[in-house]
This record gives structure tokens, sequence and C-alpha cells, in this order.
């Protein structure tokens, strides 16, 4: 830290140390606090709505200051900054401290991870030895972290992550860490007592919206004054705080604009206008209806909340005099319900004749009243469409299913009269008036029935590919959905020279966003039972049959060959994206600066039950959605930690995964990290239905444009898996992501036998742990027979895959179906000839 710039802030931490003229609250006159609002300016660590982490931990700071000052003896309460202008490093925050030689140091946060998290975390100083936590000294950081904990977890209605000395939390609980120190900065740094506070995650949609909120931030310092007290052994100073959040009883939704009177006093909770303009251009997007009032008189008070567009409502609220009372409330609108999406819209002339009709409206409806008002008349003869009336969203939508398909190329009136009302008697508005009781009426033609059986439109392999893998995952895409029992006994894989069919499994998915434009398509993958012979043609095909919606069947038979290449590559596993590494080992986009332009609410990462055939029963879902009035665009899906981030390569190798494509053309890469930066591969767009590989041949030295110089240096770890925009595809959609690994050449010997010429090599199990299937892939530098066998822990022999069975040179795998297995470990083990090799794997429930 520079002379001039030391002296400044020193100047500026020590004119806050005046104390209040007249103390409420003694105990505290030979005490001072260094408070450190963590970051600086508004741009660093932004929520998910645009309120940043520093903007809100500085406003609870100031409240708690103000607090301590006026309320108490302290001796003197500093700040490491006091506004967002300035911009403080991490070693000047601690240095202030220590010149200072303040008693306490507290570090004030906010955390991030994904949008569906929330909670509270304080970390002190402090790591294990022996198998005890030691705290640095001086000591007092564990003992506060524990008051904090227990009232911002209360003040803030949030569960708690724990408070925890820094480095147990980061680096797990060994018996002994082999650095004895503190974890964090300002733990390690400060020559006092600390912690380090985070309180709700800016990356949750709606505590950001709380955060923005000036009231929610004193009710924070609120709670952080009295756990100081309570630290001291001071009684807490009386304040009757009423809080609380007010929403609509039927969406849930908080109001804005709703005054709450209390014992005299009024809260008129945040609007667009009042405070979320400065967040969103949406008026409709953000709502906290949050209202906080203090010091009120004793006793219990009627709380009373008025809203334009709803019923008054009233509840009670006992006052506490030394914790917050809180009374949340919901109230109810008055507002007749309004059409706000229809499927046929008026006036419709090609409604599909097998679809269902949908009607969604702003106020759930009351199915009483609702379903015996609505009628779907065919306008040629008065004659009534049977079918059946449902509700979805909570209520709001109405779906009538047709008991048969409707008429082709026929006008329809869908009627739903103004005798329709939502639970508490508001009646339906349906020509959107304002005034309720009058019917809504959607006029519409139905659509000719679909006449083209389905085809095929899209496969990988392509047709005629050469140098496939010995165990290919061939996929194909329909131009439409099609019905998954025609394809039983209809998707084939043979010898193209000799018709030799054969064995293996398939699946069926509908690939694209249902109810997207464009529609849906079906896809087909299928998976040899074993490896294919290397350097041979094989036909794929889809015999005649297949049947759409409409019952409309193929009657060509749809095929196209192929040919395996020499021998299938080596491949290292990075990440098979089973059970709980996707949770542990990933971040959710929002939690990466880079991530930008996205809608949040429709952006994340999450496990899904689609996996790739060879990839066992999960893999990584990316749901996106781009804002198109952004300037720019990226999803960094980050890699974290664990297992995956150890594996290290170099530019040798081809990186590759298997992706599940939604046709959208979204934008596909992989970011690595290298020795000076990170680098990307060339953008690839994702216009493919279903499972296909996506590949990066390091080797050649290409790469795309991003942070790095475009060289591929040194040793490699794997950092993110990034999607990007054109500014012109469909802004909605997802994808799966399910075997990232690296592959390499074989490097076999002329027979195209084991690595190096070796009579034996075993590659490690994918997937690996597994629920029900795995499989040991092998290759072999002659030809021999060879012995599979599955033993558990304790050396019992539980099955035989392969009993001498003969296998020619190159690579091959054998699966083990594990279904009546009990979970555990095991260990295969694989003889060929006088060769033997084993592998182990873990078999979860």
């Amino acid at each position: 830290m520079s002379k001039t710039l030391t002296v400044g802030l020193l100047a500026l931490v020590l004119a806050l140390g005046a104390r209040a003229p007249q103390a409420q609250v003694t105990g505290l006159s030979d005490w001072s606090l260094f408070l450190d609002p963590g970051h600086s300016g508004t741009a660093e660590n932004v929520g998910i709505y645009g309120y940043s982490e520093p903007q809100k931990v500085l406003r609870v700071g100031l409240a708690l200051r103000e607090m301590l000052l006026t309320r108490t003896d302290i001796d003197t309460v500093y700040m490491s900054r006091t506004s967002d202008s300035q911009s403080v490093g991490l070693s000047q925050r601690t240095d202030m401290a220590n010149a200072l030689g303040a008693d306490f140091y507290h570090s004030i946060h906010s955390n991030a991870g994904s949008a569906s998290t929330n909670n509270v975390l304080m970390l002190y100083g402090g790591w294990r030895l022996n198998g005890q936590t030691v705290e640095k000294t001086p000591e007092g950081g564990g003992r506060m972290g524990d008051e904090y904990e227990e009232a911002l977890s209360t003040a803030m209605r949030l569960p708690t992550i724990g408070n925890f000395a820094d480095r147990t939390f980061y680096q797990g609980f060994p018996d002994t860490h082999d650095n004895q120190f503190p974890y964090l900065s300002v733990n390690r740094r400060s020559t006092m007592a600390s912690v380090l506070s985070e309180g709700g995650f800016h990356t949750n949609p709606r505590q950001n919206q709380l955060n923005m909120n000036a009231e929610w931030k004193r009710m924070e310092a609120q709670a952080f004054y009295w756990a100081i007290l309570d630290w001291h052994g001071v009684p807490r100073s009386t304040h009757r705080i009423a809080a609380g959040i007010v929403t609509d009883a039927e969406s849930g939704r908080p109001v804005n604009g709703a005054t709450i009177t209390i014992d005299g006093q009024t809260y008129t909770t945040d609007t667009y206008e009042s405070l979320f303009h400065q967040y969103s251009t949406d008026p409709d997007q953000l709502a906290n209806g949050f209202y906080y009032l203090e010091d009120l008189g004793p006793g219990t008070h009627t709380v009373t909340v008025e809203a334009e567009g709803y019923e008054t409502a009233t509840a009670q609220v006992t006052m506490l005099d030394t914790e917050f009372s809180f009374a949340d409330v919901q109230i109810v609108s008055n507002v007749p319900p309004v059409l706000t999406e229809a499927d046929p819209v008026d006036g419709e002339p090609n409604f599909p004749v097998t679809d269902p009709l949908r009607f969604t409206f702003s106020r759930p409806l009351d199915p009483a009243t609702a379903t015996p008002a609505f009628s779907l008349i065919r306008v040629a003869d008065g004659e009534a469409v049977a079918g059946t009336v449902s509700y979805e969203a909570g209520g709001t939508r109405l779906v009538f299913t047709p008991d048969a398909p409707l008429e082709a190329r026929a006008e329809f009136v869908a009627r739903l009269a103004g005798t329709a009302a939502t639970a508490n008697g508001s009646p339906l508005d349906g020509n959107g008036d304002g005034t309720g009781g009058d019917d809504l009426v959607v006029t519409f033609t139905s659509s000719f029935p679909d006449t083209d059986a389905p085809r095929l439109s899209q496969s990988s392999p392509r047709p005629n590919a050469t140098d496939v893998d010995l165990r290919p995952v061939v996929t194909v895409a329909f131009d439409e959905p099609v019905v998954a029992a025609s394809l039983d006994g209809r998707v084939t894989l043979e010898d193209a020279a000799t018709g030799a069919p054969v064995a293996g499994r398939f699946e069926h998915a509908l690939a694209g966003v249902v109810g997207a434009d464009p529609m849906p398509r079906s896809a087909v993958s299928w998976v040899p039972d074993a490896s294919l012979a290397p350097g041979t043609r094989y036909r794929f095909a889809i015999e005649p049959g297949v049947e759409d919606a409409f019952l409309n069947a193929s009657t060509s038979r749809y095929a196209f060959t192929f040919q395996t290449g020499a021998a299938s590559p080596l491949v290292t596993p990075i990440d098979g994206f089973e059970g709980s590494s996707i949770a542990d080992n990933w971040w959710v986009p929002a939690q990466s600066g880079s991530t930008a332009g996205i809608v949040p609410d429709s952006t994340n990462a999450a496990p899904s039950d689609r996996a790739h055939l060879l990839g066992g029963t999960t893999s990584m879902r990316i749901d996106y959605g781009w804002d198109a009035a952004a300037s720019s665009w990226l999803i960094r899906e980050y890699l974290n930690g664990g297992p995956p981030r150890a594996v290290t390569f170099d530019a040798t190798s081809t990186l590759r995964a298997r992706v599940f494509g939604d046709g959208n053309g979204t934008l596909f890469r992989f970011a690595v990290d290298d020795a000076s930066s990170s680098e990307v591969s060339p953008w690839i767009a994702v216009d493919w239905y279903g499972w296909q590989p996506v590949e990066w041949d390091m080797s050649t030295g290409e790469t795309g444009s991003w942070i790095g110089d475009g060289v591929l240096d040194g040793t490699l770890q794997f950092d993110s898996i990034q999607l990007g925009y054109d500014g012109t595809s469909p802004v909605f959609g997802e994808l799966y992501v399910d075997d990232l690994e690296l592959a390499r050449p074989g490097n076999v010997a002329a027979e195209d036998g084991a690595e190096g010429g070796a009579p034996l090599t075993v590659l490690p199990a994918r997937p690996n742990p597994f629920r029900t299937r795995t499989e040991v892939a092998f290759a072999l530098g002659a030809a021999s027979d060879v012995t599979v066998r599955v033993f558990n822990a304790i050396g019992q022999q539980v099955a035989v895959l392969a009993d001498r069975l003969p296998f020619t040179v190159g690579a091959h795998t054998v699966a083990w179906n594990a279904a009546d297995a009990a979970a555990g470990v095991y260990v295969v083990r694989i003889e060929a000839g006088a060769a033997a090799a084993t592998v182990q794997v873990v078999l979860v429930r």
C-alpha cells in the first residue's frame, strides 16, 4: 500500500470513530470494532437482478455502525470503506485494521450459488490439529460467529450452513490440516479476533430483490447489533420491530405498493417507480413485498394491509422487546380475471386437430364455476364437441381435451361464460374491459390432418462416415414426433457385406422444446451390445411401419452405411456426470462472473436422468434463456473442483463430450486452463436433435477467441462448458451433456492390439460409480481366449462376464448388469492368456 493511500484511508476510518454523546447501552466502552464491507464499487459480484454484493454489504455496515454509535458507549467503530466509489484492496483492509489496533474485525459479505439455494454462513480463522479445531489467536471470532449465525438466520428466516473454522470449511475435516493458519485473507492477515459473515445468496432471485430494500439491510444490521451485545454479555436494548412479507394469496407473488399500518405507523412496500426501475425495464418483473416498522408499542397490534386491486386484509402481531416480530400477510385480489394467453388465438386459421385447447388467465379460476361455463361448438351444425376440462399452472390455465380429433377444416367457437369466477367470486372479464361478468369467445378453424409419414432428417455418424468408433452410439432424428411403440423391432444394424444382424439396444426420446417452434422431433439412439469389428462397413436401418401421431406409417426402409476405424481411441474420463458430482463439482451459470446476456429465471444447470446410452444413469442438463436485447451473450458452466478438476492433460489429446441437442443452433464450446490463461475451442452450432459427440482435437492447435492468447501451453485442466447465442436463434432451450472425456489414438501395435503392443490393456470402467450397468473396455495385442469375472470386497466371485471366450486383436468391451447386486465396491478381473488386469468399480443405489 502506498504511504499516501494509507494515510488517507487511516484518516477516513479514524474520523468515523466518534461516539454518540448519549449512549443507552453500556459495557462496550473499552472495545473497538473494524467493519469491512466486502468488495468495492457496484460492478463486483452482481446479483441475479443487477443489485451487487458490495452495494448491499456497505449499507449493512453503515447501518450497524450508526446503531452502535448512537445506542451504545462503544469506543470506536471503524470502516474500511463508506461509499460505492471507494476501491479498497484485500491487504489494505487488514493493514488498516492492524494499524488502528481494533479489537475485532468483521468482514461483511453475501454468498453465491445456485439460484434455488439460500442460507447464511459464518467463517472464522481456524484449522484442525490432532482432530481438534484450533482458532487463531486472539480468539473470539468463533464465539462471535455463533452469535451472528443465530441472529442472522433468525432475522433473514433462512437456514444456516453453520459457523466454521475457515480452513475446515474449504479443505474439509482431516485429522490435521497441513497449513495451520487461517484460510481466508481477512482472517489470516488481521491481528485481532475476526469473522466473515455470508448473509444470504445474491444469486438467489428472491434474496436479490430483498437485498434492494433499504430496511431489509437495516434488519440485517439490527441482527448483528443484538448479536454483538450477546457476545459482550450485555442485555439487548429494546427495539420492538414488526416485519414481514405481503403476498398475493393466489399466486404467492410479493405485492408492490402495499401499505401496512401497525400501531399508528405505516410502511409502503417497494414499487417499480420507487426502486425497481433501477434494475429492470419490466414494471412487472421485480417485487419483494417487505415491510419493516421499528419502535412500536408493547402488546398485540392489528396489522392492516391495503393495496390497489386487493381486498383489505388484517392480521395480529404480538410485539417482542428484543426479537423481531414477524407477521406475513396474504391479500386477495378483487380484479376480475382476464385472458393472458390463448392457444388457439382468436381467428387462428390452422389449429391442429389433435391438440388440446389451452387458455391462461391472470388469476386462478374456480373449477366449480368455470368447468360448466366452458363449451366448444362446431359452427356448421351447432353441435357441442365432447371432451374434458382440466386445470394447470395452479388453476390459472384451463385445458379442454376433445375426446376425438376435431373435424378437419371446420370452424369452431370456444366460449367461457361470464359466470366463471375465482374462488372469492371475482367474475371473468371476458372482453378485457375491466368489468367482470362477460363471456370470453375465441373462434378458430382446424387444420388439415397430417398426411405425411415420418422421415429421417439427421444421423450421427453421417452417411458413409469412416473411422467410426468400434462402440458407436448411432443416433437418428425424424422430422416429427413418432409413436415410440412403432419403433419396436424396426431399428436394426447389420454387416453391410454379409447382412448379418448386430445385437444391440435403442431408446427413443423427444428432442427440442415441447410447445416451441419448430416442434420437437423424435430422436432414436442405438448402441451395439459389444464392440464392432474394425475396418468393417455396417448398415443402419429403420424398417417400414414407423407411425406418427396421425397413424401415418413409413412405407420405405430408411438406411445408411458407415465404416468402423482400425481401433477405438484410448479414453480418460473427466466427468461422467453421475450422482451428486454435478452439484459437488460444477457451478450453476449465474455463479460465474463471465456469464452474461441471460434470462436468469430460465438459465440453470442440474442433474437429469436423461443419459447417454454408454453414460450411466444421469447427465447434466443446461437450461438456457438468452436476453435478446443484450449486447453480448455467454453461459460459462464452470468446473469448480472435485476429481474432474484434478485431471490434467496436454494438447495431444482430443477433448470430447456427448451432447443431446435441441436443434436450436445454440453455440457450444469447451474451455481449458493452461499455463498462462484460459483457451477455448471454436464454436459449434448445436443444430442437431438427440445425442451427438462434440470433439475438440487440440493437436491441430486450433482455438477460439476468449481471454487467452490462442496457444495451448503445457499442462491443461478443464475449465468450463460454454454456450453462446448468435442473435437470431430461438432464445429458450435445453441441452444435455454427458461423458466429458479425453480421447487419444490407441497407440496400438501393427495388428491393432493393446497399447504399445502389450498383450492386454484395460481402461477405466464407464460409468463409474454406476447404478445398474457398467462397461469395461480392454484391448488385446494378440487374439486370445478371455475370462472376465467380478468379485466383491471380500473376494467372493459374484459374476462371470466371459468364460474363456475367443476375442480378436483390438479393442473390446464387456458389460456387467448389476441390477440384482448390492451396493458396494467390486473388482473386475480380466484374464487374456497369461496376462491379467483388474479394475475397481463402485455400485451405488
